[in-house]
């Protein structure tokens, strides 16, 4: 596990849940010619896809919770402060951010995450705004990925994965910003 190739088994605790804005199970569907590009749904037709044929679904159902509800979970673990949170679950992200506002209040993580328009196409309705318009209220700001170094962006004006930084800690972060 990479995790443990790397000496990181004190900081990160890998839990066996997917995460969203409420608790429930789902059903996993794994993209034919790529198994690393998978989605959540309750049933295939709640994916917008144009070639169904072109998932296949799995015998695997996942048990979703609120990252607000296993946090505590995490902490007994692990009582140091969530500083980075990275994430790319494929049209899930927003519900993912619901379900851990109060995590992501009280930490104010940096965040990594996948922001690619074609993700509110699969979902059939607009889930990137919503990524920005919570992260923005909390404080964040947005940042996109220049060579070596980061770019201050105001949504819509976006290419594919943001960097958020909250505003209290972009100083910081001074010499990374072009």
């Amino acid at each position: 596990m990479n995790i443990k190739l790397n000496n990181l088994s004190s900081r990160i605790i890998p839990v066996q849940k997917g995460l969203s804005d409420k608790e429930e199970t789902l059903i996993l569907f794994e993209t034919r010619r790529n198994k690393g590009n998978a989605h959540l749904a309750k049933s295939i037709s709640k994916l917008n896809f144009l070639d169904p044929n072109h998932l296949l679904e799995s015998e695997e159902k996942v048990e979703c919770k609120k990252l607000d509800e296993i946090d505590l979970e995490i902490y007994s673990f692990q009582p140091d402060q969530v500083d980075l949170i990275k994430v790319d679950i494929e049209t899930l992200e927003y519900k993912f951010f619901r379900g851990g506002a109060g995590l992501i209040a009280r930490n104010l993580p940096n965040i990594y995450c996948e922001t690619q328009r074609n993700a509110s196409n699969i979902q059939g309705s607009d889930v990137v705004t919503e990524i920005f318009i919570f992260l923005y209220e909390l404080g964040y700001s947005s940042f996109k990925e220049v060579g070596e170094k980061i770019q201050r962006f105001i949504y819509p004006d976006f290419e594919s994965d943001t960097i958020f930084i909250h505003q209290t800690k972009e100083i910081g972060f001074y010499d990374w910003i072009a």
